[in-house]
C-alpha cells in the first residue's frame, strides 16, 4: 500500500482550498464522523444561525505538515435565540443542505445564548490528511 509524502499531503489539500467556488462553515451541536452527510448534521436552527461562507482561493487555509488549518477567525452572526452546547464545526459545499467536507471537534465546548456572538479563533480548525 503507498501513501502520499507530506508534500502530496499539502498538493492534495492545496489542490481542494485554493480552487474556484465556495465553502460554507457551520456549528454542530453532536459531533459528527466520517460518513456525516448535511441530512445527519445537528446544527443550530432559527435564532439568526446560518453557516458562513468561505471563499475558495481566498487565503483562507493556511498550510503546514500534511494539514491545512484556518488563518483568520471565523465570525458568526450574533445569536438571537439559544443556539445550545457547540461541540464541533462543519465544512459543507452548500449554505444549506449539501455535502459535508470536513468536519472536526472544538477544543473547547461553546454555549451559545442568545445575545452571545461566537468568533473560531485562527488555527482553531485544523484538517489532516493521515
Amino acid at each position: 500500500m503507498g501513501a502520499f509524502t507530506n508534500y502530496g499531503n499539502n498538493l492534495m489539500l492545496q489542490s481542494v482550498f485554493n480552487g474556484s467556488g465556495t465553502f460554507y462553515l457551520g456549528l454542530v451541536t453532536a459531533l459528527p464522523d466520517q460518513n456525516a452527510t448535511s441530512a445527519t448534521l445537528v446544527e443550530p436552527s432559527g435564532g439568526g444561525y446560518s453557516r458562513i461562507a468561505i471563499s475558495a482561493g481566498s487565503a483562507y487555509w493556511k498550510y503546514g505538515q500534511s494539514s491545512a488549518s484556518n488563518a483568520y477567525s471565523a465570525v458568526f452572526n450574533t445569536a438571537s435565540a439559544d443556539w445550545g452546547r457547540i461541540v464541533g464545526w462543519a465544512l459543507c459545499d452548500a449554505l444549506t443542505g449539501g455535502n459535508v467536507i470536513a468536519c472536526g471537534e472544538l477544543v473547547q465546548t461553546l454555549v451559545v445564548q442568545s445575545g452571545s456572538s461566537v468568533t473560531l479563533p485562527k488555527e482553531s480548525l485544523v484538517l489532516r490528511l493521515l
